[in-house]
């Protein structure tokens, strides 16, 4: 049997989406800003948070998903070049004349916390990785700030030999940071401390202006030479990086990657391209405008915001079936107080009011991500100190929720689709697969979530994806814990995936498990039959135990005669091998009168000729026992030719060994004896690969065999 599960409700107590699978249809929307402005650089928080910056102070922001946006006054005449928010509430904005904002409202209001005199002209980058954590280059200069309180105080980091305009900071994992400056890369492994130049091992040299990286040692960049502008895909090591797979020019301003494969790319004159196969093609995207494109913010929904000159926003929505809960890992949160992580526990509860707010399952991952993100880090906060008991409570309770909504809203769509999918709408099963998603992004170590993911993925037709999500709740689960159910999904996605090697590793734990589970016996001698090993299944008694099971079953039986057929065969060789000794000791005996030398010649003789009796003893045994298989398999079914050609098989292979063995017997009437053997061999062989034949026509094996055999009975 196969084990299909109907997926039940997960419960808890309240207290008071490799890499994704996209299709390449999508739509483009023209969004009315409300400002002429050029606009620099747009970043979205979640759905429903966004902003954008630019020319002479403008500051946009929208907290309905773009469909509204409204201009943020300001007292500034600089432009605003960068914009990074920890979250939907707190944010940063870079620009112009040293400028540094600071908001915890949302961008409703900001305020002015610049390090004071950088000697840079204008700041481009920021980067936030906590509540009150911010780190900011600009240029020309030789350096960065970081600040861990909000910018009321800043700390000065010299990380370049000569003045240059530092671009593209961010990290990949707490340890991994990457920028651009002096058109090259600069890596730190350190968590920000140091950083180090990498040196380019491409042979075509190209200043890098901007990088977008898909994790620690991938991703790509925007390159400049004499000849334009350009997107290569970057590989990092620990010294050096090289460029890929170099676009066409075509004055290319921004990037922005969904996942290592599909990313898109703005443009100047309204351009727009995307790759969907990791930067190896382009596509370009038609806007209708000319505006030159200037910045660009996916999310893992799916939706891509671009900005441009004169107030341009552009909205693309990309159809994501689904995310993968496993992402690039994010950098940790940094938390310097209580009062801090008591701040932040709240605004877990907002992140989950809002997800709550989005019909669309797919566009919550990103809060949810947000949320766990949160909580990771006030558990590290509290890791050296007495963590409060409300505190414990929440942490406990407030993934216990959300996940418990997730994951039954799935197994309720995923469950009606099992029992009348005609009657549900076409895209149910997707649907399904996000709200999984969300639980497994919720509460990563519960394997329930992952098994419900890996079910519905695999209905989906997934099989690859399935497998993953699969494997991490085997991983999530103690191997005496995981449930036949969660062996069986394992072993048939290995199949389906062609790895059988691992396929019949895991039947065989599952076997030690669950000896009573004929299922995994089954899997066993179908894995080793399929991989023509059918002696492991002999050898390691499931084949037998599976004929105690079945024992009418005649692949089972013919799968046994098989693998003790090849056993057999093997004995006989060594028995030819022994007659051959005995020969030669014949030979020896005939050429010498010594007494003591015949004397020590007989003794070998009789030993070896023991041995070889022993050793047909037992081929004869075996070869007894698979014609007993096969006989039993051919009367519950008349019709399994493979029975019919082993049984053959076994007649032909035995008569080619006694005639090794005639040619070898000096012996006449022995000789005469083994000739007769032959000849009934060979003639119970014919009849068996005859009747082959005949239920199989189109087979030339079959009846290349009859016809040889035919010749050495001169029929």
């Amino acid at each position: 049997m196969r084990y299909v599960p109907i997926f039940a409700l997960v419960l808890f107590g309240l207290f008071g989406f490799s890499s994704s699978q996209p299709c390449l249809a999508q739509s483009l929307s023209i969004i009315e800003s409300g400002s002429t402005k050029d606009l620099y650089a747009v970043y979205f928080s979640d759905q429903l948070h966004g902003w954008a910056v630019g020319e002479a102070g403008t500051i946009l922001r929208t907290s309905d998903g773009g469909s509204n946006w409204e201009q943020i006054q300001t007292q500034y005449s600089d432009s605003f070049f960068e914009i990074s928010f920890f979250d939907h509430q707190t944010g940063w904005i870079a620009g112009g004349g040293e400028i540094l904002l600071f908001t915890n409202n949302a961008g409703r209001n900001w305020a002015d916390y610049r390090p004071g005199s950088t000697g840079a002209r204008h700041i481009h980058t920021l980067y936030s990785s906590g509540l009150n954590r911010v780190q900011a280059g600009g240029g020309p200069a030789q350096w960065f700030y970081a600040s861990e309180n909000s910018g009321l105080t800043w700390q000065r980091n010299t990380v370049l030999p000569e003045a240059c305009t530092i671009r593209s900071l961010h990290f990949t994992d707490p340890d991994t940071g990457f920028f651009t400056a002096c058109g090259a890369v600069w890596n730190s492994r350190d968590g920000g401390q140091t950083w180090m130049r990498l040196n380019s091992v491409t042979s075509h040299e190209a200043e890098l202006h901007s990088l977008f990286m898909t994790g620690s040692d991938a991703g790509y960049a925007i390159a400049a030479d004499d000849s334009g502008t350009f997107i290569q895909r970057i590989e990092v090591t620990q010294q050096d990086y090289e460029l890929f797979e170099r676009s066409e020019s075509a004055g290319f301003t921004a990037l922005s990657f969904l996942n290592d494969r599909t990313g898109w790319a703005s443009a100047q004159n309204g351009g727009l391209w995307q790759t969907s196969d990791g930067g190896k093609n382009w596509e370009k995207i038609e806007t209708g405008i000319d505006a030159d494109l200037l910045d660009i913010h996916a999310l893992e929904s799916g939706t891509v915001w671009i900005s441009g000159n004169g107030g341009t926003l552009i909205r693309l929505d990309f159809p994501v079936t689904h995310v993968d809960p496993v992402r690039i890992q994010a950098p940790d949160i940094f938390i310097e107080s209580d009062s801090e992580a008591i701040e932040l526990l709240n605004r877990v509860l907002k992140y989950g009011d809002f997800a709550m707010q989005l019909d669309d399952p797919l566009q919550r991952s990103n809060l949810y991500r947000r949320m766990v993100l949160v909580m990771q880090g006030i558990q590290s906060y509290y890791s050296s100190s007495r963590m409060p008991q409300g505190v414990a409570d929440h942490l406990r309770d407030i993934p216990a929720i959300y996940f418990a909504a997730e994951n039954n809203r799935g197994a309720e769509i995923y469950n009606r689709y099992l029992e009348s999918p005609e009657n549900i709408p076409d895209d149910s099963l997707h649907t399904a697969i996000n709200h999984f998603t969300n639980a497994a992004i919720i509460m990563p170590d519960s394997s329930t979530s992952w098994l419900n993911l890996a079910y519905a993925r695999l209905q989906s037709g997934n099989a690859e994806s399935a497998l993953s999500a699969a494997e991490v709740a085997f991983e999530r689960s103690q191997p005496t814990d995981a449930g036949i159910g969660l062996y069986d999904l394992l072993i048939r996605l290995y199949m389906l995936t062609d790895q059988r090697n691992l396929a019949r590793i895991t039947a065989l734990d599952a076997n030690t498990l669950y000896p009573e589970e004929p299922i995994f016996l089954e899997y066993l001698a179908d894995l080793e039959i399929s991989m023509d090993d059918p002696g492991q299944s002999v050898s390691s008694g499931s084949l037998d135990r599976l004929i105690e099971t079945y024992p009418e079953e005649p692949r089972y039986r013919y799968a046994r005669a098989l693998g003790v057929t090849g056993t057999a065969m093997d004995l006989f060789e060594r028995a030819t091998v022994l007659q051959e000794m005995i020969w030669d000791l014949d030979m020896r005996r005939f050429g010498t009168t010594d007494a003591e030398e015949l004397k020590e010649i007989q003794g070998e003789k009789d030993r070896l000729t023991d041995e070889k009796s022993m050793v047909l003893n037992e081929a004869y045994q075996l070869t007894d026992q698979a014609s007993r298989d096969l006989t039993v398999a051919i009367n519950n079914d008349p019709d399994h030719t493979e029975s019919y050609a082993l049984s053959g098989r076994i007649n032909v292979n035995i008569a080619s060994f006694l005639e090794e063995i005639r040619l070898l017997t000096i012996d006449e009437e022995e000789a005469m004896r083994l000739n007769e053997e032959i000849d009934k061999r060979m003639r119970e062989a014919a009849d068996y690969y005859r009747q082959a034949a005949d239920l199989d026509p189109a087979n030339r094996v079959y009846r290349a065999e009859l016809e040889q055999i035919k010749r050495f009975l001169n029929q």
